[in-house]
């Protein structure tokens, strides 16, 4: 794979503690999922846009609603997200991927077509937005290579 395979996976679940249904919740009449998802396909340098959500079926209407729009979506294990980031990333082949919380519709398409620059440039395990002055809380990302979170979780131990 080269390094130019990088995509973008959105996690999203619909039991939030504070706000539950957060993701589909409208704002000016659109779900916020969707208002994020577009706001993410302005990025330049991304090959895959997917949506990673859980298999409980509470997050079942995550994915019709996915569906309806076009969106991609992969379904892992409600308690390992990063299962579900794995999986997401191996179902599409990617070389890297941008992780992307849903109930961040601010996140900076610019700042990742960043992150993904660095990272085809230098080739690191994780590159994190960390802007010289500063990302408002909500607006930036991680990028992480596949290699580091298959490592990651063939090593991690349950608490």
């Amino acid at each position: 794979m080269s390094p130019n395979n990088v995509g973008i996976i959105i996690q999203a679940r619909m039991r939030s503690t504070r706000l539950p249904g957060k993701v589909l919740l409208p704002i000016a009449g659109k779900p916020l999922l969707r208002r994020l998802y577009d706001r993410i396909r302005l990025c330049r340098r991304v090959e895959d846009v997917v949506v990673a959500t859980s298999e409980s079926p509470d997050d079942q209407v995550i994915e019709d609603s996915c569906r309806s729009w076009g969106v991609t979506v992969h379904r892992g294990p409600e308690q390992d997200v990063l299962k579900r980031l794995l999986g997401a990333g191996q179902a599409q082949q990617l070389t890297a991927l941008v992780r992307v919380t849903a109930d961040n519709p601010l996140t900076d398409p610019e700042g990742i077509d960043e992150l993904i620059r660095l990272f085809q440039e230098s080739n690191p395990s994780l590159v994190h937005s960390n802007h010289r002055m500063g990302y408002p809380q909500g607006t930036g990302a991680e990028l992480i290579d596949m290699s580091a979170l298959d490592i990651s979780d063939r090593e991690a131990v349950s608490a």
